[in-house]
């Protein structure tokens, strides 16, 4: 483009250009190209040259994503870091299932008793290391959508039936493997803690997960589904009461056939 030469000088002077680079040489332009950012070292991510089986790797991998492709390649980062966790246990996790064998035939007196069965699972997963893997609200007004509507509660006889066809649509094959991993991943402490019982419910649980039986979704899944269960119940009804008030009205009507007995 060409400059005039009462035109500002290029270089940023705030002069004239006749009075500053006309004719000569060395005139720059106010703002200089931005060097480009220098190349990610991704040397030390070449799998060839690293430690695929170390979560700091995939933790580096996964700040190295541009934001762009993060949301599709996170996904399959938290997988390889949970198989890494999941194979760094194996011997543990072994050695526990080993341990009860020997409590085999108690477990399954367990197994003939449907409502203790239940009972101990309700409290064996409220407990802390399973929090995170139970179903949230979102998930169950997501399986109510899809499926329709079930105007049940949680003591109504039918929400074993609501629950297993709930946990049907919500479970995947990722997510069936994910929480398979997970609840051995609690099994030695539990184990080691001396609570057999409860360590073969565990396990039992991670075999139905991974090979679900038609119409048995087992109690680990339905005590799971239940705490989503509850806090969708329990959001709804403070909906329906804001609804209540928002209803009411505000000229003091609602007030007039009521009497106070001393």
């Amino acid at each position: 483009m060409k400059i005039g030469r009462n035109d500002k000088c290029p270089c940023g002077s705030g002069k004239k250009f006749k009075n500053c680079h006309l004719g000569k040489e060395g005139c720059v332009t106010v703002q200089k190209p931005t060097p480009p950012a220098p190349m990610p070292d991704l040397e030390e991510l070449n799998p060839a040259k690293a430690d695929v089986m170390s979560s700091a790797y995939w933790d580096k991998m996964s700040k190295r994503l541009p934001p762009g492709m993060r949301k599709e390649f996170e996904p399959i980062i938290a997988e390889m870091k949970q198989h890494i966790e999941i194979e760094s246990h194996r011997k543990q996790i072994d050695d526990a299932l080993q341990v009860l064998e020997a409590h085999r035939d108690e477990y399954s007196k367990l197994l003939k008793d449907t409502p203790e069965l239940f009972r101990r699972s309700e409290l064996l997963f409220g407990e802390e290391p399973f929090a995170e893997m139970r179903f949230s609200s979102a998930d169950v007004h997501r399986a109510f959508d899809n499926a329709g509507y079930f105007p049940v509660s949680y003591n109504d006889k039918r929400f074993v039936e609501v629950a297993t066809k709930s946990i049907s649509f919500l479970l995947d094959d990722a997510r069936r493997k994910t929480l398979t991993q997970r609840l051995l991943l609690t099994l030695p402490d539990y184990v080691t803690a001396g609570r057999f019982l409860d360590g073969w419910i565990i396990q039992h649980s991670a075999d139905l997960i991974m090979d679900p039986q038609k119409n048995m979704v087992g109690p680990f899944l339905l005590v799971m589904f239940m705490h989503g269960f509850k806090e969708w119940e329990k959001q709804r009804e403070q909906e329906q009461a804001a609804d209540a008030v928002d209803q009411m009205p505000s000229d003091g009507s609602v007030y007039r056939n009521l009497s106070i007995v001393i």
